[in-house]
Order: C-alpha cells, then structure tokens, then sequence
C-alpha cells in the first residue's frame, strides 16, 4: 500500500512465464546473447506491470478507470532476478494524487523508474474516430534501420478476453489487488502489452524489438468478455547510438469503447554486440 508519510517496499522476484511468441526475441536466451545480454530479459512492461500493483492496492477502481502510469526501463533485468519496489510518499494537490516509483535489484542498481496519478477527474477521452483499427496487412510490410516515418500505421489482431487471459495477466504482473479477479477486470498493464504486441504483428522488423518506456493514461475499465482492438501510429523515428527508436501512441478499445491511450517507446532495430 502507498503512504502519505514515508516510502513503501514490496520484493519481487522476477520472472516471466516462457511463450511461443517469445522465440528470436530478447526474451529468447540464444537471441537475447546475440545483442550482448547474458540471457533472456524479463520484458520492460512486466516490470511496468509490478509497479501497478502497488498502485492498484491504494488507490482501486478509480485509479483503474481513469489514472495513469508510466515507466522507463534502465538496465537489463533477468530471470529469477530479485527486486525490490521502492514508492516514494504519495502526494496530493489540486489535481489529484500523484507517486513515483523506482524498482533496484539486489545490487542496489535502478533497473526501472515509474510514476502514476489519479486525477480528481477524468480529462476529457480523445476522439475515437481519430483511432480506426485496421487489420494487419498482408503480407506484412518489411521495415528496415531507418525505415519508420512519423504517420506510419499499426494494424490489430482483436481478443476477446475471457477469465483465462485476465487469470494469465495477474499472475504475470504480480497483481494482488483482488477486484481483478473477483469482478472479472483486466488488470491496466495488460492494456499496453496487448497495443505492443499488435505492433510488434504488423511489420517485419530487422531485429527483436526492445522496450524502453509506456505512458498510459486510462480511459474507462475492460472485463471479461470484452473484445480488445487497437488502432496506433508512429510520432517519431530516430537513431542513438546505433539503436533506431520509434515513438508511438495507440488507443486501446473494449468492445469499441476507448480504455486506454499507450505512448510507447521501443527500439526496433537494434544494435548488435561485437
């Protein structure tokens, strides 16, 4: 739970469930080697996701349907790699509460720093007409270093949730808050993983893509038995270091109602170590 006086702590230990979908990704022991990583990486927005736990358990449904998160990963995390969540005391002002967050592993090293608020009120939602969803394209489109543009286009594969996949998404983001399963919500950090990876789906990209930061704000609550879609584009392309990075916002929608606004940062095409 959040303070008003002091710091909150809450250890973790990391770790993700293997899937399919992870094979030739850095979330992939072999791939993960070719770029200079030791093993596999626990994904950013797992890391994301523990720290919306903490979050979730103070501030409850409110925050849920219409506060934000962000994140921003720092160093590589691994496996069975021990943490600790570290929220600053909560504050509040005229517009609502708001906390900062940073996760360190047992070096002591910042592996991830976040931020959330609750608003007094829920700003206004953005037009959902600026946010068709369109199909992933066929075949998919081949992006090479250099090769996104600002106004580029994410296409969506739709899901209905069902009680299985908001189970998964608990276990997989470390949620206690007990609302997720007794009433059958999916838990927030669900949201910008789903926007990911229909991204990820809608190009073919020159290497495995790596996270770096997501900024959500929420826009209204998914439950069970709703159908997710996306509809998403570009802001920015631009190289550091060797790393190209693109910039994107997506609208994520619950039977076509906006639930959350995503602007991700990834780098696509990345550097490979010599």
């Amino acid at each position: 739970m959040l303070s008003r006086t002091g710091p909150t702590r809450h250890a973790v230990v990391a770790g993700f469930r293997p899937r399919a979908e992870y094979a030739g990704s850095i979330h992939d022991d072999s791939a993960a080697r070719d770029y200079g990583y030791r093993g596999a990486l626990v994904p950013g927005i797992i890391l994301y996701g523990y720290m919306t736990d903490v979050v979730a358990r103070s501030w409850g449904l409110d925050w849920v349907a219409r506060g934000t998160m962000r994140s921003h990963s720092r160093r590589p995390v691994y496996e069975g790699e021990r943490l600790t969540i570290h929220a600053a005391p909560a504050r509040e002002d005229a517009d609502g509460l708001s906390v900062e967050a940073e996760i360190r592993n047992a070096e002591g090293a910042v592996v991830a720093t976040g931020a959330a608020t609750l608003p007094r009120a829920a700003p206004p939602a953005p037009d959902p007409a600026d946010y068709p969803p369109r199909p992933i394209a066929e075949p998919l489109p081949v992006v090479g270093p250099g090769g996104f543009h600002p106004g580029d286009l994410f296409g969506c594969l739709p899901k209905r949730m069902d009680r299985d996949d908001v189970e998964e998404a608990v276990t997989m983001f470390g949620q206690s808050w007990p609302a997720y399963l007794d009433d059958g919500i999916v838990p927030p950090a669900y949201l910008p993983m789903f926007a990911s990876r229909n991204a990820l789906a809608s190009y073919a990209l020159p290497t495995p893509s790596i996270y770096v930061s997501a900024h959500t704000r929420h826009l209204g609550i998914a439950r069970v038995g709703a159908e997710l879609t996306t509809a998403g584009s570009v802001l920015a392309a631009y190289e550091r270091k060797g790393h190209h990075y693109i910039d994107q916002r997506h609208m994520v929608f619950a039977d076509g109602v906006p639930v959350a606004l995503v602007d991700r940062t990834s780098i696509y095409a990345a550097r490979k170590a010599h």
